[in-house]
Formats: structure tokens, sequence, C-alpha cells
């Protein structure tokens, strides 16, 4: 799996904004997106009949050709890293499918960005994995495709903290495969 970090407006495969309530509010967590998924995501969360809370998520799927989807998941009250870490495998299981080969992930969490690269590494690690399985379930199993992902972000240390993530869940993942 290859990251990278990108700055311009653009997105590439599935995207997945991660943002905090006071940033949604004032509508500057979609800054820096594309002006056509910007105007998408405007439109669908005023259609909502409860603004979104904390914790939310509003799940946008791709139903033109063209279009990508997209999830935009408010963080949680609990900024610890094990609520952070929940978050991060909850919305990774929303947004990712097994076909996916490419993931945009846009943090807008302020002074928590670098924490949560660091959760949404481990949480991708994880997801991606395939423990071994045998019989039937090893044949109706299907591996992730996703290759790449970019991440959009303010905080210079994020892509490290995005990157130390993916390592840790991978040694993680080399521990549960070697014990099993």
């Amino acid at each position: 799996m290859r990251i990278q970090s990108v700055s311009a407006n653009s997105v590439s495969g599935t995207v997945l904004v991660a943002v905090t309530p006071a940033e949604w509010k004032e509508g500057r967590s979609l800054n820096g997106l594309p002006v056509a998924l910007k105007t998408r995501i405007e439109k669908a969360a005023g259609r909502l009949k409860t603004p979104l809370a904390e914790g939310g998520t509003l799940y946008l799927p791709a139903l033109e050709k063209g279009e990508e989807p997209v999830l935009v998941a408010l963080l949680p009250a609990e900024r610890e890293t094990f609520f952070l870490l929940e978050f991060a495998r909850d919305s990774l299981k929303t947004a990712l499918a097994d076909t996916t080969k490419e993931l945009t992930l846009v943090l807008a969490a302020g002074k928590h960005d670098d924490i949560l690269a660091d959760a949404f590494g481990s949480a991708l690690a994880a997801a991606v994995f395939s423990m071994p399985s045998y019989g039937v379930r090893e044949k109706k199993r299907k591996a992730y495709q996703l290759k790449d992902v970019y991440l959009k972000c303010s905080s210079k240390r994020a892509l490290a903290a995005l990157e130390r993530g993916v390592i840790l869940g991978d040694g993680t993942n080399l521990a549960r495969f070697l014990a099993t």
C-alpha cells in the first residue's frame, strides 16, 4: 500500500472526511475539496432531518459515473486514542469495500490531526489484512485491493503519523498471523 500526501484540490477514489463537530458546523472542513464534491456534500447535509452530531456519519454512494463514494465522519466526544481507534475502524468499515483501489483521507481535526492519522493508519492496516482461514471461508474470502492512500491534512506531521500507524498495525497483524 502506497501512502502519499496531497495538497491540491484533487481527490481520488473513495473519500473519507474526518472532522471535528466544530469544524463541521463552521463549514471550514470542506475547504480545499473540489467544488463539485463540496457541493454534493453540502446538498446531502442540507437534506438531513437532524444535523450530524458527534460520532455521526454521512455516507454518499457514487450514483453516477465519475463520482466517488464519500463518507463524512464527525469525531466522537471522547478524544483518547482508544476511542479514536474505534472511530477510525468504524469509519473505514463503512467507507471501504474489497474492490476499493484508492482512498483519499481528509483530516480536519485541528490539534487532533496527528493522533487521528496514527489511528487511521493502524485501522487501515487491520482492515486490509487477511487472517488465514480454511475450508469454505477461504474460498469465499476476497482480498482487499487497496493500493493507494492519499492524505489531505493541514498538519505536516500527519503523513509520518499515518505511516507509523500502518507500520505498527502491520507488526500487530504479523504477530497475530504467527500466533495462528
